[in-house]
This record gives C-alpha cells, structure tokens and sequence, in this order.
C-alpha cells in the first residue's frame, strides 16, 4: 500500500470522465475504471479519497449506488490489506 499517490484534481477529473462516459447509456452495471480505480486508492492507503472518487465517478443513470458500494466493501474484507483498511471502515461505522 501507499504507492501511486493521486491528487484529488487527479481523481476528479477521471471521475468526471467516466461519469460522462456512461451517463447516455442507459441502465447498466457501474464501469470497471470505476471500481478499479477506487479500489487502486484504496490499496495505495488513500481511503477517503478513493470513496470520493467511487461517489464522483458513479453515473447518475445506473441505480444501485449505495448498495454496491456496500457489497465492496464486502469483498474488501478478503483482501490482504484488509488489516489496514479494516480500522478506517469500523472508524467511519461502514458496514
């Protein structure tokens, strides 16, 4: 972890681009650059800024938003750096 450190001016801009990106189309399941680029922050110990990231890129026309972001976090809890992650989510009550 803590490598590959982003700006936030970084990581708006890629959000408003893949939000762009697939606000025409219409229902569908959230872009892999979405959920990759969260989870690169994510591992590079940027917490906070990776979940402002999934909140900015996540396009308004696909519903589910809080629902999977629950489910990540779920599956974060299998990862290796889950250890690390693990007191920032019980500090901020994300279940």
């Amino acid at each position: 972890m803590r490598k590959n450190q982003k700006t936030r001016d970084e990581v708006t801009a890629l959000a408003r681009k893949i939000s762009a990106d697939e606000s025409g189309k219409p229902d569908s399941l959230p872009p892999s650059e979405l959920l990759q680029t969260t989870l690169e922050l994510l591992y590079a110990g940027q917490i906070e800024l990776g979940w402002y990231f999934f909140d900015a890129a996540w396009p308004a026309n696909i519903p589910g938003k809080e629902e999977n972001k629950k489910e990540f976090c779920k599956w974060l809890a299998f990862s290796p750096y889950w250890k690390e992650l693990e007191g920032y989510y019980a500090e901020h009550d994300i279940k």
